[in-house]
């Protein structure tokens, strides 16, 4: 009877540390597919201040305020930087209204395609990460999982990351891109 219960304790730990194992690749494929997300939204910020800079050359007679955009790392300052280049691109739109010279650059065109790009490829990425959490999520949700993830200090993750989350929302409203290139692709705004 000893021997009975020492293998079933083996194979119980065994199936945990096996799930538990599992889990903490789930885990990382969610970290990475959120670093993924800060990545391209860098990649906007600086493509942003690209055109910010080209812009401002059109513009130094006129009375036109450029968004500063955050140079600092780390992920608040991405966020920071994301959402002000939002604003920056609404700005820089708005002179392109005023300077045709501007509008008519092929570097200015070439740049807001390049933001068209990259607010696609956001899309794609905050889907992947989405995926992410709902395969990581799942198993945690189950039995028995559910009755010893907490106190191996696995949490569940969030669909829609709430540090990003208000700017889907906020982007959303704001469609800075939609006179100059048509409607293009809203799926990174669904939450």
């Amino acid at each position: 009877m000893l021997d009975f219960l020492a293998l079933v304790i083996i194979i119980v730990a065994f199936l945990v540390v096996k799930n538990y194992n599992r889990l903490k690749l789930l885990a990382e494929a969610v970290t990475e597919a959120l670093a993924n997300i800060f990545s391209t939204m860098q990649k906007y910020t600086d493509l942003a201040n690209k055109l910010q800079e080209i812009a401002s050359t059109y513009s130094k007679d006129e009375q036109f305020t450029m968004v500063s955009i955050s140079k600092e790392s780390g992920t608040d300052a991405i966020v920071d930087g994301y959402r002000d280049s939002l604003e920056s691109i609404k700005m820089v739109n708005l002179a392109a209204q005023r300077f045709p010279d501007l509008k008519a650059s092929r570097v200015y065109q070439d740049l807001m395609s390049g933001m068209v790009a990259l607010q696609n490829e956001l899309g794609t990425r905050r889907e992947a990460y989405n995926g992410c959490v709902r395969s990581y999520n799942s198993p945690l949700k189950t039995f028995p999982t559910f009755l010893y993830a907490p106190m191996l200090g696995l949490q569940e993750a969030l669909i829609g990351n709430p540090m990003i989350q208000s700017l889907w929302v906020s982007s959303r409203n704001s469609e800075p891109m939609m006179s100059e290139f048509g409607r293009w692709s809203l799926r990174w705004a669904r939450i």
